[in-house]
């Protein structure tokens, strides 16, 4: 008879671990809260302590955003790589900057390293986009906005061909066709630099 109430008692704990037939089932708070997390990142990418702090300012609980962010078997390394093509088609970045911003935006450093490594941005075009952000705000000469692209992370090399194609290409009279450099952030920027970007019409 205790071998077979043994036997009854396995059977009915596998039941129960079995995917489906949770012993616990899954709160309203809890579907809400996973609901959330896949809008979320069905629209944007996200660090796990940026998707965190966004379901918390939603309202949900601690263990609420544990649940979902459990259930959803987020893969971080791939979040890290769609937040950095992301930026680099919205904005110039210098390798180093974007490994900085993935890092400010939570990502852990082996994730950003993997994002910026897999997001494949051409560097040298970066820097060209970066010297005509920075021509925008002031008429440097090449040899001053060299230096402007290495202080904000571009390689000597990086820095030297963006700021000859950078001089070579832009015309002050001339705005882009798409508009999209019109609408880059302000990114490794000094403040009057920003200032003077802002202001300038």
């Amino acid at each position: 008879m205790k071998k077979i109430a043994i036997i009854l008692l396995m059977a009915v704990l596998s039941v129960c671990s079995t995917p489906g037939n949770n012993v616990l089932a899954e709160t309203s708070s809890q579907k809400e809260a996973a609901t959330a997390t896949s809008d979320y990142l069905n629209t944007m990418a996200f660090s796990k302590s940026g998707l965190t702090e966004m379901l918390t300012y939603e309202g949900y609980s601690k263990t609420d955003i544990d649940y979902a962010i459990k259930q959803s078997n987020i893969d971080w390394n791939q979040q890290a790589k769609k937040s950095a093509i992301a930026y680099i088609k919205s904005m110039p970045f210098s390798k180093k900057g974007l490994t900085s911003q993935l890092r400010y935006d939570g990502f852990t450093k082996a994730q950003a390293k993997y994002g910026v490594k897999k997001c494949k941005a051409n560097w040298k075009k970066q820097a060209k986009r970066m010297g005509i952000l920075f021509l925008r705000i002031k008429q440097y000469s090449r040899s001053k906005l060299y230096k402007k692209l290495k202080k904000v992370g571009f390689t000597k090399s990086q820095a030297k061909y963006g700021a000859k194609a950078a001089k070579k290409s832009y015309d002050p009279a001339v705005k882009p066709a798409n508009g999209n450099d019109n609408k880059l952030k302000l990114v490794d920027l000094s403040k009057k630099e920003k200032s003077e970007l802002v202001n300038r019409k």
